[in-house]
C-alpha cells in the first residue's frame, strides 16, 4: 500500500522536540512492506531537520512539504489521490475526510502534543487494523 503521514501533532509534538509513542516501531515495520511518504505542512527545510534528527529519514521514499502542494498557502487540501496514494494518516479531521470523500482510506490519530498522555498503543492498534 502506498501510505501518506503527516509530520506535526502525527509523528513528532508541536514542537518537534518529541516523538508520538510507538511511531519509531510503526514506521520500521510499516516501510518493510508499504510505501511511504511524508506529506507534511511544515516547510522543507525544517521537515528535513527533525527526520534527519530523529533518523527517520530512511523510512520515506519521498517527502511533500507545503512548498510542494501549497506554495501560495491559500489553505490548498493534502489531496492524496494527485500521487496515488491508497490511505493518509493525519491528526487533522478535516484532512481525514477530505480524502475519505475523494475514495481514499483515511486514518485519524489523537492530535499529539508534548507531555500529553496518549494511548501509547494508539500506533499499534492501527497497524492491526488495517494489516500493514
Amino acid at each position: 500500500m502506498k501510505i501518506a503521514m503527516d509530520m506535526d501533532n502525527t509523528i513528532i509534538d508541536e514542537l518537534g522536540s518529541t516523538l508520538r509513542p510507538g511511531i519509531v516501531s510503526f514506521l520500521e515495520k510499516v516501510s518493510i512492506r508499504n510505501e511511504l511518504i511524508l506529506w507534511t505542512n511544515s516547510r522543507r527545510m525544517r521537515s528535513m531537520e527533525i527526520l534527519d534528527y530523529f533518523d527517520l529519514r530512511k523510512h520515506f521514499v519521498k517527502i511533500i512539504s507545503r512548498e510542494n502542494y501549497d506554495p501560495e498557502e491559500i489553505g490548498l487540501r493534502k489531496n492524496i489521490a494527485e500521487y496515488d496514494y491508497d490511505i493518509i494518516i493525519d491528526d487533522d479531521p478535516e484532512e481525514v475526510e477530505y480524502n475519505k470523500k475523494n475514495g481514499k482510506i483515511g486514518i485519524l490519530v489523537e492530535f499529539y502534543r508534548k507531555n500529553k498522555k496518549i494511548d501509547e498503543n494508539e500506533m499499534k492498534k492501527i497497524m492491526e487494523e488495517y494489516k500493514f
